[in-house]
């Protein structure tokens, strides 16, 4: 063999053994915290709860948020006491974004609805993660409308409690003029890039038809939001604020009410009522979401730690996280970062760095560390089938994974 694939070789087999020993225990720690959460395998497909749902990394637990989530948060940090390598914490308000990684997006910004560009992946992917998502909001809104702990009635008025997040308005037909409930559920989309993601949500079709969307979409990279805006306009011409909203901010800056651009009049409409008078008063955006999603985001920016405590300031209590990105494992690194980006080349060389993907652990212990109200509620691995190109939820999450978090009420 070449001397230079020798050392390759001897390489990748290293990295296999060390991925090996810690497999076992990644798997023992996972359960630890799994066993007592609804798996979003079967269960985010939109059926019911059974056992034969539920995934094969943790025993069968009670319904999700069922649990008490100051116990599994104690427990899951006990599980994890040693894991904290790639948790280092930054300074509060330190600027979590890269720079040059927004630049490497911002020079792709025309491609990214080119089904088979360079965001290809992401085309395929959206359905597999929409489908996630999608579970994770239908139960959100069953739980504020009583069916979950923190019960309250559908005619219940006003933001008390978990229903505080689902605002509900009149909306009379013309011809009837009868009324109908609407709940109203504020997203936001943290580093949306083109709308590929955003675009989805707002036209999702929920599980109670009287749901409806809101969406904010945010991204570093004006280039990006106007990509976004313009294929809005193209394929949804009726399709506006607060129904689905853009701006070229940061989330640093939407949270603290820094000015963000021409996007802000978008961002007012989705937030609406979701803000209290003092947020709404100083432009801050603390608080005004039922649901933060950053996906495919937290592997590039500097100090995710920051990055996470800001997807919590973002959302109401009672409210949901939902993030999805890349594991640091030995497959992850053959998959994404030789196969996809070296050899095949779906999508440009350089996309990743592999020394910034997040293990599973990782993500929770950022997400609920320093007295955080966040606690994991499901997670679940994407998977790519190499042959249809098509992507679905599995129990797998060696390379892609999805992970949903929720936030106590106070």
């Amino acid at each position: 063999l070449p001397p230079s694939l020798g050392l390759v070789l001897v390489f990748l087999r290293r990295m296999a053994l060390t991925s090996l020993r810690t497999a076992v225990r990644r798997r023992s720690m996972l359960s630890a915290y799994l066993g007592e959460c609804r798996a979003a395998v079967g269960v985010f497909r939109g059926t019911t709860t059974h056992e034969a749902d539920l995934s094969a990394m943790g025993q069968v637990g009670p319904p999700l948020g069922a649990t008490n989530r100051t116990d599994r948060t104690n427990r899951t940090h006990h599980a994890l006491a040693g894991r904290r390598s790639h948790t280092s914490t930054a300074p509060e308000g330190k600027p979590s974004v890269n720079r040059a990684e927004a630049a490497k997006f911002a020079k792709l910004s025309s491609s990214w609805w080119d089904p088979n560009g360079p965001f290809k992946p992401l085309h395929n992917m959206n359905k597999a993660r929409c489908e996630f998502i999608k579970g994770v909001i239908d139960e959100y809104v069953e739980e504020c409308d009583g069916d979950g702990p923190h019960g309250t009635s559908k005619g219940d008025s006003g933001r008390s409690g978990a229903v505080g997040a689902v605002d509900r308005v009149d909306r009379r037909t013309d011809d009837t003029r009868q009324k109908r409930q609407k709940r109203i559920v504020r997203v936001l989309d943290v580093g949306c890039g083109g709308g590929i993601l955003s675009e989805a949500l707002a036209t999702m079709p929920m599980r109670d038809p009287d749901v409806e969307l809101q969406v904010l979409g945010i991204d570093v990279n004006q280039e990006g939001i106007d990509t976004a805006m313009e294929h809005q306009r193209a394929a949804h011409p009726g399709l506006s604020p607060p129904r689905l909203g853009y701006r070229a901010v940061t989330i640093e800056d939407l949270l603290d009410g820094d000015d963000g651009g021409d996007g802000d009049d978008d961002a007012r409409k989705v937030a609406g009522e979701g803000r209290s008078s003092s947020d709404a008063a100083r432009n801050s955006f603390v608080g005004a979401f039922d649901v933060t999603i950053a996906s495919e985001v937290i592997e590039h920016v500097d100090h995710p730690q920051e990055f996470c405590r800001n997807l919590v300031r973002a959302t109401a209590p009672g409210g949901r996280i939902i993030v999805s990105t890349l594991n640091r494992t030995v497959k992850s690194y053959a998959l994404a970062i030789v196969g996809a980006e070296t050899l095949l080349r779906m999508v440009p060389e350089g996309t990743h760095d592999w020394s910034k993907f997040l293990t599973p652990e990782e993500v929770v212990l950022m997400m609920t560390e320093d007295g955080s109200p966040a606690a994991l509620d499901a997670v679940a691995g994407m998977v790519l089938n190499p042959l249809s190109g098509l992507w679905k939820l599995e129990d797998n999450i060696d390379v892609n994974y999805i992970a949903s978090f929720s936030l106590k009420l106070p």
